[in-house]
C-alpha cells in the first residue's frame, strides 16, 4: 500500500527550474529527481502537481545516471589541463562530494525544492540527501531532452549555471589553451 502524503510540487518544480535556469519538458523526471521521500516499502510517494496526484519514485536512480555525468563533465574539462591523474580525483573530490553538493545546493536554494519524508525537517537536510538530489536532477536534465549528445550539452549548461566549472583548475586552463591552435590531438601544455 502506498503511504498518501499529497504535497503540492508546482511550487518547488517551478523554483528548482530556476535556480537550473532549465524548464523540463516532461515535469515527472523534474519531480523525481526532488523526490527524497518514498511511499515505503520501495513504493512510489503520491504528489500534488497542476492540480493532479502523481505517483512518484524516489530519485535514486536518476542520481546514479546524474553522478556519472558530474564526473564525465569535470573528467572533460581536466583532460586538457595536462594535470597529472591524480589531480582529476581531486577535482571531482572538491566538486562533487555529498559535503561540496549540500554547500552547492544550499547556496543556489535547492533546499527548499526537496520532498522530504514526513518528520524530516527542512532544516535538518542531509549531506545525502542534498548530493542524491542534486545528482539527480542532473540524471533528469539529460534524459528530458533525450540523452545522447543533446542530453550532454543540456547538462554542461545547467553545471555551468550551478558554477561547477568556476573551480580554480579549470578556470585556469580556459585562459592558457588556445583551441585556434589545435589540430584535434591531444592538448599539450607547452611550458
Amino acid at each position: 500500500m502506498t503511504n498518501f502524503v499529497e504535497i503540492n510540487m508546482d511550487k518547488r518544480l517551478a523554483l528548482a527550474e530556476s535556480i537550473l535556469e532549465y524548464t523540463f519538458i516532461n515535469k515527472s523526471l523534474g519531480l523525481e529527481a526532488l523526490m527524497m521521500a518514498g511511499g515505503g516499502y520501495g513504493q512510489p510517494g503520491v504528489v500534488q502537481y497542476s492540480g493532479s496526484l502523481h505517483f512518484v519514485g524516489k530519485n535514486d536512480r536518476l542520481a546514479i545516471l546524474g553522478d556519472r555525468l558530474l564526473a564525465a563533465h569535470l573528467s572533460e574539462g581536466w583532460y586538457p589541463t595536462g594535470e597529472p591523474k591524480g589531480s582529476e580525483t581531486d577535482l571531482r573530490n572538491d566538486l562533487t562530494t555529498n559535503d561540496r553538493l549540500l554547500a552547492r545546493g544550499l547556496a543556489f536554494g535547492l533546499d527548499e525544492c526537496i520532498m522530504l519524508n514526513a518528520g524530516t525537517r527542512r532544516d535538518g537536510i542531509s549531506e545525502r540527501i542534498m548530493g542524491t538530489t542534486m545528482e539527480a536532477l542532473i540524471g533528469a536534465v539529460h534524459l528530458d531532452v533525450g540523452g545522447g549528445g543533446k542530453g550532454y550539452d543540456a547538462v554542461r549548461k545547467v553545471m555551468e549555471t550551478l558554477g561547477f566549472f568556476e573551480h580554480e583548475m579549470l578556470r585556469a586552463e580556459e585562459e592558457v589553451v588556445d583551441e585556434s591552435l589545435m589540430d584535434g590531438g591531444p592538448v599539450q601544455k607547452i611550458e
